[in-house]
Parts: C-alpha cells; structure tokens; sequence
C-alpha cells in the first residue's frame, strides 16, 4: 500500500507554544476557574431535571473548558497519547510496544502483539485532543481476563489551526488497519474496532472506505469481515443545527460551539463527503459493510442525541447486525466521564459494554 505522504505530513507533533503563549494559557485557565466559580454560585437556580448541583457544576466545567481553549492549547497542556498509553502500561505491568508505521503514524500496543485478537482503539476528543487515561483503563479493565486478546491504540495526528488537517486521519486509519492484517497479520476475523466519539467518526469512514473507497485515502481490501465495531457517543456530522444541540445544551458535557470549531479546525475548508459526514453517506453503502456486529451506546442527554438517533436508524435498517442502546438520563460517554469527574454513579452503558465484550469474547470466540 503506498502511503503518498510528505515528509511535512509525517511530522504530527503539535506546534509548541511559546512562553507568552504559556502564560496567555495560565491566564485563560485562571479566567475560566473564576466563571465556573460564579456559575456554581448561581448553579441552583439552573439546574436542569434530574441532575444534582454538583453534577451540573462539573459538567459546567468541562463545557467552560472547551471553549476556552484552543485545539493547540490543549495539545501542549495534555499528555500525548503516546505517553499516555506508556504511562498506563509501565503502571498496569504490562507489555508495550510503540510502532511507527511508513506515513509517520505511530500505535501502540497494550498487551503482546503477539496476541491472536486486537482491540483497535480509535480515542475521541474532537480530533484536538489526546486520548485520557480514561479511555484506555475502561477499555483494558474490560478485555484484561482475555489473555488472548491485546489491545492497538491509534495515535492519528491531532488537528489544530495549522496542521494535520481531514483526509490525515482517515489516511492514518488505513495504515493502522493495513498494519494489523499485512504486518502483523492478523486476520480480520480476529480484529474488533472500538471507538468514542470522534474516535467513532474516524471507526465509520475507515468502515465505509474499505467498500467505498475515498479518492483521498489509499484504497485497502480486506480479505473476509473484521469481527465487530463498537461505538459510544459517535459524531456522525459537523452540523449543529439538530434540536437536540438546543435542548440538551445544559445536560450535556459537550457544547455545540465546541462541535462547530472542532469540525471546522479538522476540514479546514475540505468539503463535506461521505467519509468525513457519516450521517450524509449514500444509505445504500451502509449494506456492504465488512464488519460482523456492531453495537451502538448513546446518551438521552447529549446534545448529538438527535444526529445519532437518526444515523442508527439508517444503520440498524442497512446492517441488521446492528444493536443500539439510547441511555436516557446519560450524557455524551457517561462511563468515561464518571470516573474523570469522579461521579457517584453507575451507568447502564458501562454494564452493556462489559455485558457485550463478555459476550462476544469470552472462549476465545470470534
């Protein structure tokens, strides 16, 4: 497979910030504290049904945040994924094993590589931002007692106003994939997709291009069905304009103006196609997907709540092997949420992801 990548491309490392950058950052984190101080004052007063003061406190925080700081800021002040994932193994005692592929993308395994079944991971965060530890501890606390199985964490290259822009990380998907099957040679049968959120974006062009192949990205056959794609809290389209971006907007962990400039800063002018808007692809291309079952886990309070309903319907109609789960009362990846805002609660979508992995994992089954 030729990658057709520059040596500019290669080099996804975001920009650095200078030191007046680093202070205009400090100063911007010191302003968002004392708004989300003053809107905790007020929170009682606005609480929407159901949630407690502290709950919408917290979430009030996380919806401060994002549109405080930049794609660029956040990159510098985050922890790459690359550390990320080395960090959670050496604490974990694991085994793990960094890859950079020919185009520059970097993996990394969580567990031997040697494993016959992988978890390729595609972590969310809006294409601006690293995968937490979150992302990678629910996932592993899941598939650990698979000794079988280990778990391929994708690094695509983070966009921000300047660089790595749509078609890179559809790109840096088929080399991952072309990776596992003719390099690692696993078989598809053997490969389970997981991803949050943007994650899932990136999960569902890859799907489409491996039948419907993009002009923009190396064109890659697969030789039978990879084994199943799961996916929570996907973002299906750029656009913000569904009724559920209006009525969710205080429930949920994500603002709508955060989508807006995150879909924005990774087209960067590119037109809107099917493997960048999967809500706008053909419906027929949904039918010949080359993956077995796929499970969707989605929140009652998200503010994409509506694009998601509608896009599993389009789904679940095309691929029968389709499950969806709407979860009322959760936000946009409640279970990874709960524990990085320390949340007294237990959601149903931790259970059915577990329950699902159990399922379709348990004797080596795939």
């Amino acid at each position: 497979m030729s990658t057709g990548v520059s040596q500019q491309e290669k080099d996804g490392s975001p920009p650095s910030l200078t030191l007046c950058q680093w202070l205009h950052l400090i100063g911007k984190v010191a302003r968002s504290l004392c708004i989300i101080i003053l809107r905790s004052i007020a929170a009682p007063f606005r609480l929407p049904k159901g949630q407690t003061c502290s709950r919408y406190v917290r979430y009030e925080g996380m919806r401060v945040f994002q549109t405080a700081l930049s794609a660029v800021e956040k990159q510098n002040a985050l922890p790459s994924t690359e550390s990320t994932c080395r960090r959670f193994s050496r604490k974990r005692g694991l085994s793990q094993k960094d890859v950079q592929l020919p185009d520059g993308t970097k993996v990394h395994w969580i567990g031997s590589p040697d494993a016959p079944r992988v978890i390729a991971y595609f972590h969310g965060g809006g294409y601006a931002a690293p995968a937490l530890s979150q992302h990678i501890s629910f996932l592993y606390d899941n598939v650990s007692r698979y000794r079988d199985v280990s778990i391929l964490v994708l690094s695509y290259d983070l966009a921000s106003e300047t660089k790595n822009h749509y078609p890179r990380q559809l790109r840096q998907a088929v080399s991952m994939l072309n990776y596992l099957i003719n390099e690692a040679n696993k078989m598809p049968s053997n490969i389970s997709l997981v991803g949050n959120s943007a994650g899932c974006h990136l999960m569902l062009g890859l799907l489409l291009h491996i039948s419907h192949p993009s002009p923009l990205a190396p064109s890659l056959e697969i030789p039978g069905q990879l084994y199943q794609a799961i996916l929570t809290s996907p973002w299906v389209t750029f656009d913000v304009s569904a009724r559920s971006m209006e009525t969710n907007k205080d429930k949920d962990i994500i603002c709508p103006s955060a989508l807006a400039y995150w879909g924005q800063n990774v087209l960067s002018g590119a037109k809107v196609d099917p493997w960048n808007t999967p809500l706008s692809a053909p419906r027929q291309w949904w039918s010949d997907l080359k993956v077995g079952d796929i499970l969707i886990l989605y929140g009652g309070d998200e503010v994409m709540h509506d694009d998601v309903a509608e896009f599993s319907s389009i789904l679940k109609a095309a691929h029968p092997r389709t499950t969806v789960y709407e979860l009322p009362g959760e936000c946009h990846e409640q279970v990874l949420i709960n524990d990085l805002l320390h949340l007294n609660m237990e959601p149903l979508s931790g259970k059915i992801f577990s329950d699902w992995m159990e399922e379709h994992l348990r004797d080596g089954k795939s």
